[in-house]
């Protein structure tokens, strides 16, 4: 007599997920009588996951050092976002002669550090980095933005000095004592973004309205639940970090700091973008990309794209590269410049 004993852990997660009721998806939409209500649920569920609370903290910024290049003038600033908290923070202003600009906010991923952003390789793993479309700072500059270089938790300058040898990332070991905690990395990077764009909409030369930011990797992925969480993000570019979590981040090794404790229950990753709607996102994906499998971006993609028709707007767009994980300017640039009108150099 044939037993049908399940003893792979695998078939019994692929069981639960097949039962997830994802009772806040789009796809459950019979029960959604009024779009933003939708989202006003699913944005309050989302930040309880992750655990983004609001709080009173007052940043305070600190100018650094300025100096100028040919393309920008370079302000270098310290930023204290919490108590406990300082983030280095790269601003790059066109030298247009203008008296304010559209902002990028450029975020790196799993990458030595925010440096890639502004095209700056320190060792040769680096120039493999910038190879892949990574400098999104000059991008951003030559093409008539303010450049945002943010240093992103667990990288570069913000790189821990306590890293055991056998965590298999740099940020491992962050993200399990910020789950220890209570809270997520992913909650503490979009933070500082919020605090971030808080200290922009002081500064004279920035357009508050066009306050838009990019990454590719771990920098799309801050950029979607920023974007996600943040109204003020007018345009968004996510870059080889979108897909469906059942065919990459619940299929595939990912580092930690991707990871929301009992999101699967409530929605995917295409509702999530949902939030962003009807403002300006763009989703650019490689075609053998190892981590956000193609055919799961796709799927996202459709996802999204009901929900965005829905509310009549064609404000998202998917753009498919040949290659793998990485950037793809020549594709996303000027699609960019389509929907923000500036100057570029």
């Amino acid at each position: 007599m044939e037993n049908n004993y399940c003893f792979k852990p695998s078939e019994n997660y692929s069981y639960l997920l097949a039962n997830a009721k994802k009772s806040l998806s789009w796809k459950n939409k019979h029960e959604i009588t009024n779009f933003q209500e939708w989202q006003e649920k699913l944005k309050s569920k989302l930040m309880e996951l992750i655990h983004c609370t609001s709080d009173d903290f007052q940043i305070t910024s600190h100018l650094i050092s300025t100096h100028s290049e040919d393309l920008y003038e370079h302000l270098s600033y310290v930023i204290k976002t919490s108590p406990q908290n300082d983030v280095p923070v790269q601003i790059l202003i066109p030298n247009l002669g203008l008296n304010n600009y559209p902002v990028m906010i450029c975020l790196q991923g799993h990458t030595p550090g925010a440096h890639i952003s502004m095209g700056v390789a320190k060792s040769l793993k680096d120039e493999e980095y910038l190879e892949g479309g990574r400098d999104f700072a000059l991008q951003a500059v030559k093409n008539g933005f303010i450049a945002v270089v943010v240093e992103q938790k667990c990288f570069g300058q913000r790189k821990d000095d306590i890293i055991s040898q056998r965590a298999p990332s740099v940020c491992y070991q962050s993200a399990v004592k910020s789950l220890l905690l209570g809270s997520t990395l992913i909650a503490e990077r979009v933070n500082d973004i919020i605090k971030i764009i808080n200290f922009l909409e002081t500064l004279d030369i920035v357009q508050n309205e066009n306050i838009c930011i990019m990454g590719n990797s771990g920098g799309g992925t801050i950029s979607l639940y920023s974007a996600a969480l943040d109204s003020r993000i007018k345009l968004t570019c996510v870059s080889c970090a979108f897909c469906t979590y059942e065919d990459s981040i619940f299929s595939l090794y990912h580092c930690l700091d991707n990871i929301i404790p009992n999101i699967l229950q409530y929605a995917e990753m295409a509702d999530v973008a949902g939030l962003i709607c009807p403002r300006n996102l763009i989703i650019v994906a490689g075609q053998k990309d190892h981590l956000f499998p193609i055919g799961g971006v796709k799927k996202a993609y459709h996802d999204l794209n009901e929900i965005y028709h829905f509310e009549t707007k064609n404000n998202c767009s998917l753009l498919i590269g040949e290659e793998g994980h990485r950037f793809y300017p020549t594709l996303a640039w000027p699609l960019i410049n389509s929907l923000i009108n500036i100057h570029k150099l």
